[in-house]
């Protein structure tokens, strides 16, 4: 009987820690420094032994100036990018002008927002058709009375286009019309730290999605390991030594005479191994002979 109370007791007591909750939980953490993906920023996971909550610790990017800054900051959530633009330090404004330009090929705006440091008599704008795109904050007081609050001024949210490789998350942040009661400009520093903080993309060997052939080229597939991110290369026509889109008798020739010891431009030679076997021999020369007269 003994035993079956035993057993009762420590299974009641193992369901009891099981349902321990982060509220009652006295929490003992260990921290692991997980390094900077392409989607997220280097940071101190704290997680506790106990109830297994968790909390991550993101380094500050940047010094906090003494005087009147306007911070521009970033977050990556999948295929969204999360900016938001805050004023610290704020020493009185009646009114103020933000511009953020942006690469339209690589980002495209989902949505924006108002903060909390101008309401009313303030509009965020966007302007995608620009020949440089931008989002644009605007704020005038009215009442001419100075504006001391510090906080958010606007948020943009971005979706991530697919070619955020070959044109990168570029922002450039302006301000202009800062100035306060008096019509006096305030002195201010930008600091921009959206993109920053982030590795890049760690890459698979590809995958050939269309294979290259005497006249037509081949595209190859890389897919991220880290966040599925997918860019496409161009796989050159097969033989095509002289660049010019196709693999004629002019490449054969281009070969011939590197193989007779002429000299030949570097950019030409590296594309003459087409048995991908790192030397550039006769074999080269007969599978170009036979890709052209279209035995293979």
């Amino acid at each position: 009987m003994k035993k079956v109370i035993s057993l009762a007791l420590c299974i009641a007591m193992m369901l009891c820690s099981a349902f321990v909750t982060s509220a009652s939980c006295e929490h003992s953490y260990i921290t692991t420094e997980i390094p900077a993906t392409c989607s997220e920023r280097s940071h101190t996971l704290k997680t506790c032994t106990i109830c297994g909550e968790t909390e991550k610790i993101y380094a500050p990017l940047y010094d906090e100036p003494e005087g009147c800054y306007f911070a521009f900051e970033g977050q990556i959530n999948g295929d969204v990018f999360d900016v938001t633009v805050s004023l610290r330090n704020n020493p009185g404004f009646w009114a103020n002008r933000l511009t953020l330009n942006y690469n339209a090929q690589a980002l495209e705006v989902i949505s924006t927002a108002k903060g909390d440091v101008w309401t009313s008599n303030a509009s965020v704008t966007v302007n995608a058709e620009s020949e440089t795109p931008y989002i644009r904050f605007y704020a005038e007081n009215n009442a001419l009375a100075n504006n001391t609050k510090n906080g958010l001024v606007f948020s943009v949210s971005f979706k991530i286009n697919g070619r955020i490789n070959d044109w990168g998350l570029s922002l450039n942040a302006k301000s202009r019309d800062n100035i306060n009661v008096d019509g006096n400009t305030i002195p201010f520093v930008i600091i921009d730290t959206a993109t920053l903080g982030y590795s890049d993309h760690i890459f698979d060997n590809g995958i050939i999605t269309t294979e290259p052939t005497n006249t037509e080229a081949g595209v190859i597939e890389y897919t991220c390991t880290e966040c599925g991110y997918i860019k496409t290369d161009v796989i050159p026509v097969i033989g095509d030594v002289n660049g010019d889109g196709k693999l004629n008798s002019e490449d054969m020739l281009l070969l011939k005479r590197h193989l007779a010891g002429f000299t030949i431009e570097l950019s030409y030679i590296s594309k003459m191994d087409v048995n991908s076997d790192s030397k550039v021999n006769a074999k080269d020369l007969l599978i170009m002979k036979k890709r052209f007269a279209g035995l293979i």
